[in-house]
Parts: C-alpha cells; structure tokens; sequence
C-alpha cells in the first residue's frame, strides 16, 4: 500500500488491538490485497523502526493467503512492538489481522 488514500481508506473499517499494533482491515472495491504498515517516532528510532516494520512484514509474508480478495489491511505498531520478540509480535499481529478480517468480512 503507498498512497494516502488507500490508507485513509482502510482506516475507516474496522479495527481490532492488540498489545503491540492496531490493525485495521477494510473491503475494497478492487480484488487485490494490500497490506499497509504505520511505525511512528514513538515507536524509537530510525534504527528501531525499520526493524519493527521488516517483523511485520515477515510476519504478514507467511499470512498473506488467510487475507481474502479485495481486502485492505493495516497495522500501526505501538511503541511496546519495539521491545517485543519476533515470535511474539507475530502472534499478536496475525491474531489481530484474523479478527479484524472477520470483523470487516460481516
């Protein structure tokens, strides 16, 4: 995802948390999928934040098939993703992608 308003987009379906990201997924108008990550400064540095996002993406790279067509979804990560272990912070968001996903689906 990379322009605004398939992010702005996004964000007005539903959402779901969990403790290290907030996950929004939203039905498009098109049959692609796209996923779209949101690391602010709170998160840490520049360091710290593009680590968070390569974890998100290798997380999301394995989970890409549960998401159906035509849906949107993005993940903003808290400033708590940047303390968490890989393993924990992939739990965490596919659990949180899953729900939203069902959420947007009904």
């Amino acid at each position: 995802m990379r322009r605004s308003a398939d992010f702005a987009a996004t964000q007005s379906g539903s959402r779901q948390g969990c403790g290290l990201a907030v996950v929004y997924a939203a039905r498009r108008t098109d049959e692609r999928r796209l996923v779209g990550y949101i690391v602010s400064k709170a998160v840490g540095s520049s360091v710290v934040r593009h680590k968070v996002t390569r974890r998100l993406r290798a997380a999301m790279a394995g989970h890409l098939s549960v998401i159906p067509a035509g849906t949107g979804v993005v993940i903003r990560a808290l400033p708590a993703s940047a303390g968490a272990s890989y393993c924990v912070l992939q739990r965490a968001v596919t659990g949180a992608v899953d729900k939203a996903i069902k959420k947007a689906g009904e």
